[in-house]
């Protein structure tokens, strides 16, 4: 078995599954009180939305605009199938060291954001468990990555 020496990592963020993200965003803040800030645009093929928490952490609403990947083709078809969960992101200071220590190798991820502007990180994880969460360290000032999270509005209170 496997044992990962301690590494700084917490939880960045759940991925939810949504057919259309605008009726998902309106029906989770109606039942939850979660507001969504627009989020972008995956090469792939995949738009998402976005609902800060707990700085710095968010729920991400995930769907397929266009089918571009293998990727994408299994997201559609997960989410086709009722599929909610679709993922829950660790963010580590490190994913090489990760990477190495869990035996795989590390990806690029990339969102060209409403406003044109290029979000990237770098990720790991086990594609045949999808229980498992994946690993992920992001590129640029993590201040700019933060700042739209920043400004959104309080989530309501019921």
């Amino acid at each position: 078995m496997l044992v990962l020496q301690w590494a700084a990592m917490r939880l960045d963020h759940v991925i939810y599954g949504a057919r259309d993200l605008d009726d998902a965003a309106v029906r989770l803040e109606g039942d939850h009180g979660l507001r969504f800030l627009r989020g972008g645009r995956h090469p792939g093929g995949t738009v998402n939305s976005v609902a800060p928490l707990a700085p710095p952490q968010y729920l991400e609403l995930l769907a397929v605009a266009n089918v571009g990947d293998a990727p994408t083709r299994k997201l559609q078809k997960l989410i086709d199938a009722g599929r909610t969960l679709l993922g829950w992101g660790i963010v580590v200071d490190d994913i090489d060291v990760i990477a190495a220590r869990l035996g795989r190798v590390v990806e690029a991820g990339s969102i060209t954001s409403v406003d044109g502007s290029i979000g990237s990180w770098r990720f790991v994880h086990e594609p045949s468990d999808e229980s498992l969460p994946f690993f992920i360290a992001y590129g640029g000032d993590p201040d700019v990555r933060a700042a739209p999270m920043a400004g959104a509005p309080p989530r309501s209170r019921q």
